[in-house]
């Protein structure tokens, strides 16, 4: 009843070898993982709707001089045949969606269609400048050295508290490799398995041929790194 598939064998590592296998074991006397994903909202109007919920919790932070809130932010690029960019590159290539985890909701905002058609809203673009920039934020994403430059072109520059969870994983482990968010999930949530390219698409969005898979795809990407930022942050 308990499995776990652990497809990159790029260390060798026993160590890593063990604790796969022991995470199967202990999954096999649970009788499986029972990890569950949030559904995420896609409609803008439901977005703006918890933007402004985020925002306004975000003002009360900074207000009482609280801790800023954890939100990870992802986002999800595709070719963009006016200049040819592949979708590897976060400033020429076309955003196709922005995701947002945080407490226990998901969001994505949608800005292009996989056939390149534009279905983004000035409305949603306000209350994402003003989560990526609220200082009563914690922005935490997933190599971000990939998602900010995406941002500041789309958006505005990333500025308050931010937090990486590739960059805390080499800072703690750096010898066990990969630091892809798929493997360092894998390690720091007990109950999660992989998800990459097990749900129809591949291991990158950009391999994603339609729309709610890709969006799918975005907010597992955010709510894994936000699980496992709290993980690392433990260590």
């Amino acid at each position: 009843p308990g499995s776990f598939i652990y497809k990159d064998d790029s260390t060798g590592s026993q160590g890593i070898f063990r604790h796969f296998v022991g995470k199967a074991l202990r999954a096999h006397k649970r009788g499986g993982f029972f990890w569950k994903d949030p559904t995420p909202s896609y409609k803008h109007s439901t977005v703006q709707y918890y933007l402004r919920e985020l925002i306004a919790m975000a003002d009360r932070v900074v207000a009482e001089n609280a801790a800023p809130i954890d939100v990870a932010i992802d986002i999800e690029t595709g070719p963009n045949p006016a200049n040819g960019a592949t979708g590897l590159e976060p400033v020429w290539s076309k955003t196709r969606c922005v995701g947002f985890a945080y407490g226990q909701r998901t969001l994505i905002a949608p800005i292009h269609l996989i056939t390149g058609e534009y279905v983004g809203s000035e409305v949603t673009k306000e209350l994402i400048i003003k989560v990526v920039t609220h200082k009563g934020l914690n922005k935490i994403t997933h190599n971000g050295a990939f998602d900010r430059p995406g941002l500041r072109k789309n958006f505005a520059e990333v500025t308050g508290p931010t937090g990486d969870t590739l960059n805390l994983h080499h800072i703690l482990e750096s010898e066990i490799k990969p630091h892809s968010l798929s493997h360092v999930s894998a390690l720091a949530l007990e109950q999660a398995t992989s998800w990459k390219g097990l749900h129809g698409g591949g291991d990158h969005g950009i391999s994603e041929t339609n729309n709610a898979a890709l969006w799918l795809y975005c907010a597992i990407d955010c709510w894994r790194t936000l699980k496992t930022h709290e993980k690392l942050k433990e260590a």
